[in-house]
């Protein structure tokens, strides 16, 4: 797949594990309110990560699953992914209002 992939809650952590497991490596990957638990799980695999493939995390504050992924996207980062991440202070766990435009600036950055 050479496009872009896109997930959200459950399929966006279905996202992130079919290109961690190289069934799908998009250009980028956005993954919005990935409903991600124990993400300690992913760390020996994030080394073999393909990195033609940008990630992009949405998140609410108050979502109950931001802190994992968070902790996802420093792991990401520290292996040399082009991973970015924005947080949404007044959302929880539902996609963001500005969705839309937030998707234009990604695809066009």
């Amino acid at each position: 797949m050479k496009g872009n992939f896109y997930g959200a809650s459950q399929g966006g952590r279905l996202a992130f594990e079919l290109v961690l497991e190289r069934i799908l490596i998009p250009r980028m990957a956005i993954i919005v309110v990935g409903a991600f638990r124990e993400v300690e799980k992913y760390r020996e695999k994030i080394g073999d990560f393909p990195v033609q493939c940008a990630l992009r995390f949405i998140v609410g504050a108050k979502d109950s699953f931001a802190n994992e992924t968070v902790k996802l996207h420093e792991m990401i980062r520290e292996k040399g992914v082009d991973s970015r991440l924005k947080i949404y202070a007044n959302i929880g766990h539902s996609f963001p209002e500005d969705f839309g435009e937030y998707l234009r600036k990604m695809l066009f950055y």
